[in-house]
């Protein structure tokens, strides 16, 4: 916050010189703001909730059983 609030300033003291009316208006705006800290906080959140979710509906005993008997072998390899 502190951050954006210096670079709108910062942006708005750089002198443009043109012979056009232009207003460019650089202020922080604090509902902008809050909306992009909303959607960071969701996106964060869906997107560590979802994979939390599928994981918890696996079955972890048949996950763990299947790679046990996988990575114990009779036999070994040999270069």
């Amino acid at each position: 916050m502190i951050l954006g609030a210096w670079a709108s300033d910062a942006v708005s003291a750089i002198p443009v010189e043109t012979n056009i009316p232009v207003l460019l208006d650089f202020s922080f705006d604090w509902r902008v703001f809050a909306y992009a800290l909303a959607a960071a906080l969701a996106t964060g959140i869906a997107v560590g909730v979802w994979p939390a979710l599928r994981a918890s509906r696996a079955d972890v005993s048949a996950v763990l059983h299947e790679s046990g008997r996988s990575d114990s072998g009779g036999t070994e390899r040999g270069s």
